[in-house]
Order: structure tokens, then sequence, then C-alpha cells
């Protein structure tokens, strides 16, 4: 999947960043790149792959009901890496939201359509996910 074209990723940000999506669990940093999104998650209840699977079928549903693509919208597999220390937390929040200036997508980290980094990102934590391919 290509995330490409802005109604494309303004529409996948839109579903995945929706409370229904995320249940309990708290998305404290994303990016959303042309080929694949990262996903800083703070879980509270719920297994990391239930809410990857729901933000997964959030965002595929919201694009095959606007009529903006065909077929699979996500690889079947994700990559999570868990974080234990505030400091890591920071660390990987930092690096999400960067993956645009590394990729040679923007030219600096102002906020852009693509991306949010949450403050909340300081907070303690159990496990999350920092990314999720495509």
């Amino acid at each position: 999947m290509r995330f490409g074209g802005f109604d494309v990723g303004r529409s996948a940000c839109t579903a995945f960043t929706r409370p229904r999506a995320m249940g309990d669990a708290q998305l404290l940093a994303w990016v959303l790149m042309p080929d694949h999104v990262h996903w800083l998650i703070q879980l509270e209840h719920e297994p990391l792959a239930r809410v990857v699977a729901r933000m997964k079928a959030a965002v595929s549903r919201e694009l095959h009901e606007a009529g903006l693509v065909d077929g699979p919208v996500w690889a079947r597999a994700f990559q999570d890496r868990a974080i234990r220390r505030d400091e890591d937390l920071r660390a990987a929040a930092r690096y999400i939201v960067a993956n645009p200036l590394r990729a040679g997508l923007r030219t600096s980290l102002g906020m852009g359509p693509e991306r949010n980094g949450d403050s909340r990102a300081s907070a303690p934590t159990r496990r999350v996910s920092p990314g999720s391919r495509v």
C-alpha cells in the first residue's frame, strides 16, 4: 500500500486516530510515511496485536468506503519493540516524528499533516510499539 496521495493519507490518519480505533490504548506519537506507519502506543489492558488489528481495520474500512483503494491495505504482520524506561520512550517519540526528515520528505521538524507528537510521550508506560510496517 502507498499512502502517497493526500486524500488517502488524510483518511488513514483520521481513521487510526479515532478513539474507537484505539480502544483503551493511547496513541502517543505517530507518523505516516509513503509506504508504512510508525505508531507509539501505550497499552492499558488489551494486547498489542488486538490494538494494531483494530487500527489497521479502521484504516482499511475508511479507505475502502471512501473508494480510495482496492484490495488489501496492510501487510498481515507488524514489527514491535517494548520500551521500558521514560528516556527510551522520549527517544522513540523523537525518532518517529523525525522519520520524514531522515527520509528526505521534509526539511524541518515542524508539524505536518502526516505526523503528531504527543506530550504524553513522557508518561510512564508498560509496553509500546514504535512501528507497524506495511
